[in-house]
């Protein structure tokens, strides 16, 4: 089994789906959003529609599954992109493809919620582990949903190769930092909320 990993991929705005166009809007934009792992899991996904549609319908989840985030990777200067593809590489590990969801935790609980494109890895036995750098800092669990679409289109690879400058104004306003340079993201991506929504 052989991954190449031909050079550093970054997000873009063309990562990011969302339950609704909102959403979509508001994490993709400059303004600040918080997100968290979805509250009342598991019983959330059988009491939200939203949940539901996003997860089975926008994304045509295959498996869905809450990993525990790895503190080492809080120390991971790489993508998800790159590090899963590394660690598949390098190791028995074989790559997962598909998006981290997030809840707005500033809204209505069990109503909005984001996923945002990333990958990770199977240990041997099938377990998954994300070895990355979180996207929001301080969660104790990812929420992952192995998808077709968690392959990422030539368009966005090639957005993606331009030093990160969009995921680290995302990681920036997710820590509750505003970025210094909206301009920046819209710059980076060639258009805001570029992502699909259900």
């Amino acid at each position: 089994r052989l991954y190449m990993v031909l050079s550093p991929e970054w997000l873009t705005a063309a990562d990011v789906l969302a339950s609704d166009e909102a959403a979509v809007e508001l994490v993709t934009s400059g303004a600040s959003a918080q997100l968290c792992f979805p509250s009342d899991w598991p019983r959330v996904f059988s009491t939200s529609k939203p949940l539901r549609a996003l997860v089975n319908g926008t994304l045509r989840g295959v498996r869905c599954r809450a990993v525990a985030v790895d503190a080492s990777g809080e120390r991971e200067p790489a993508s998800s992109f790159q590090r899963a593809a590394q660690l598949a590489a390098s190791s028995d590990a074989t790559l997962v493809k598909g998006f981290v969801v997030y809840e707005l935790a500033d809204g209505p609980r069990g109503c909005a919620f984001v996923a945002i494109r990333r990958w990770w890895n199977a240990a041997p036995g099938g377990a998954w582990f994300d070895a990355a750098r979180p996207l929001v800092p301080g969660g104790r669990q990812l929420l992952l949903v192995e998808s077709p679409l968690g392959e990422r289109g030539e368009a966005a690879g090639r957005a993606g190769l331009g030093g990160g400058s969009f995921e680290a104004a995302l990681r920036e306003r997710l820590a509750g930092r505003p970025a210094e340079d909206e301009a920046a993201i819209v710059r980076h991506t060639g258009e805001r909320g570029a992502g699909e929504v259900g």
